[in-house]
């Protein structure tokens, strides 16, 4: 997974956190990470 070494000050990111801000609003980075490995990895099955 990648690795952002970013200041939870941005406003790139959700207040408090160093979680960039996405579409699905998942403030924890663990479990943005499992969100976007299930969505690459389904994605690339109907691609088949």
């Amino acid at each position: 997974m990648a690795v952002y070494s970013l200041e939870s000050s941005q406003d790139s990111c959700y207040e408090g956190t160093t979680v960039l801000i996405n579409k699905l609003n998942i403030r924890n980075q663990n479990i943005l990470n499992n969100a976007e490995a299930a969505i690459v990895t389904a994605l690339s099955l109907i691609h088949i």
